[in-house]
């Protein structure tokens, strides 16, 4: 009787320490699809990059003031502002929060956000460790926007930075999705 509880213990063991190996493999080979997937994406110069968040480069804007409360630097967005990339162009409607230098401003009709299409730009990218890539994008026919820089972790979150002539810099974090 005490061998038959011992062969079962051991036996009951062995079964989960192979499922245990099983949901680990499972895990790596979806992890590893998921990498797969949005390295073709990155390859093909093709993908949506929607922004849910936005970060001030001056970070807390402690002059803001909401029910006697200071507002933080970052914001939710709501949905619909992003970069779409296709092969040959790059359109983008995002906000912006900061401060301008020259040429725009509140009387400046031509101020509205990070808002413009471009055909004539360089994209280059690097696979970084586990996974990362990383994405320069140089624009040459923007008047108020030099480039894009995207970090994108592996699971697809990435954050965007957007330099520009007569802006500070600001910073986006979202996904990349397929272009629908």
């Amino acid at each position: 009787m005490k061998n038959l509880i011992k062969i079962s213990l051991v036996f009951f063991i062995a079964v989960l320490a192979i499922n245990q190996v099983n949901a680990q493999n499972i895990s790596i080979s979806k992890k590893d699809a998921q990498i797969a997937a949005l390295k073709e994406l990155v390859e093909s110069k093709s993908f949506t990059f929607q922004a849910n968040l936005i970060f001030p480069l001056q970070g807390d804007l402690n002059y803001m003031i909401f029910n006697g409360q200071p507002i933080s630097g970052q914001r939710y967005l709501s949905p619909g502002y992003d970069v779409r990339l296709a092969k040959d162009s790059l359109i983008s409607y995002l906000p912006y929060i900061g401060v301008a230098y020259s040429g725009t401003g509140y009387n400046n009709s031509n101020d509205n956000g990070i808002k413009f299409t471009s055909t004539d730009f360089t994209y280059t990218y690097k696979a970084k460790k586990n996974g990362m890539f990383y994405v320069l994008i140089k624009l040459k026919d923007v008047r108020n926007t030099n480039q894009l820089s995207l970090d994108i972790s592996p699971t697809g979150s990435a954050n965007l930075t957007v330099i520009s002539n007569n802006r500070q810099s600001v910073r986006f974090s979202g996904t990349i999705k397929e272009i629908n």
